[in-house]
C-alpha cells in the first residue's frame, strides 16, 4: 500500500523531535527490557535506537529507558515515544483507497444479488447500457465515489467480519485488466463507519458513507 506523506512526515517529525531529558552513566539496556526499535535510514545512513522499559524521571514524571544505535548507555525520554512505536502500518496507508481513471475505461458493472446493471463509455466519454446509445444519467450520483475510492481509515483483520448486502464493482480498462471491489455493510459498527470497502483484501472505511445507499437505488431499479 502507498503511504500518505503527510502521514509520514508527521511519524518522522515526532522522532525527530525526541531529546533526552537525561542520561544514565554506566546503565545500558538489558535485553529483557527492550520492547522495539525505531529506525530511520536515509541513504546509507541509519540512526535510531532501542526502546527499553518505563521507569520513574528524573523530576517525578514517568520516562522510558532508550539507547541509541552505537552508545554504551541509555537515557531518559518522554514517554510519548511509546505510542510512536506502537504506530501501526495502516495507519500510515494513503486514504484513497484506488483511484481510477475514467478515460481508460470501457465498461463498469454493479451487482447485488440477483441484481446486476453493466455500462459501456461510448466514444464521446458517456457510461450507457450496452446496445443502448442513450447515457445512463444515474451514474451521475455515484460515478465520482466509484472512481476515487477514499476512506476515512484503515482496518486490521481482526476488524473485517464478512459484509452484510455486498455491492460488487468491476471496471474493466481499454487494455483488459480488471478492478474488482466491494462496498457493503459492516453490522456492528460504529455510526459513520457502517459503510466499508473491501479491495485487494483489504478493508477500509468508506469516507462517503451514503455511496452504499445510492447504488442500492441504481440496482433497485433493475
Amino acid at each position: 500500500m502507498p503511504a500518505d506523506r503527510n502521514r509520514v512526515e508527521d511519524l518522522l517529525g515526532a522522532i525527530a523531535r525526541l531529546e533526552f531529558g537525561g542520561f544514565l552513566p554506566g546503565e545500558g539496556l538489558a535485553e529483557a527490557e527492550i520492547r522495539g526499535s525505531i529506525i530511520v535510514q536515509a541513504g546509507d545512513v541509519r540512526q535510531g535506537g532501542r526502546v527499553g522499559a518505563s521507569v520513574a524521571g528524573r523530576e517525578g514524571g514517568a520516562a522510558v529507558r532508550f539507547q541509541r544505535s552505537g552508545d554504551s548507555i541509555a537515557g531518559l525520554v518522554d514517554p510519548a515515544l511509546l505510542d510512536t512505536l506502537k504506530t501501526p502500518a495502516r495507519g500510515l496507508w494513503r486514504l484513497v483507497v484506488l483511484d481510477l481513471v475514467e478515460v481508460d475505461l470501457q465498461e463498469l458493472s454493479l451487482s447485488r444479488a440477483d441484481a446486476t446493471r453493466r455500462y459501456v463509455r461510448s466514444s464521446k466519454g458517456l457510461w450507457t447500457p450496452p446496445g443502448i446509445g442513450i447515457e445512463a444519467k444515474e451514474l451521475h450520483g455515484v460515478l465520482d465515489g466509484l472512481m476515487i475510492v477514499r476512506a476515512t481509515k484503515h482496518l486490521g483483520p481482526e476488524e473485517s467480519a464478512a459484509l452484510a448486502d455486498p455491492i460488487r464493482v468491476e471496471a474493466s480498462s481499454t487494455g483488459g485488466g480488471k478492478v474488482k471491489y466491494v462496498v457493503g455493510i459492516a453490522e456492528g459498527a460504529a455510526e459513520g463507519e457502517r459503510v466499508q470497502v473491501e479491495y485487494e483484501g483489504r478493508r477500509a472505511v468508506l469516507k462517503d458513507q451514503d455511496l452504499h445507499a445510492r447504488l442500492v437505488a441504481i440496482l433497485a431499479k433493475s
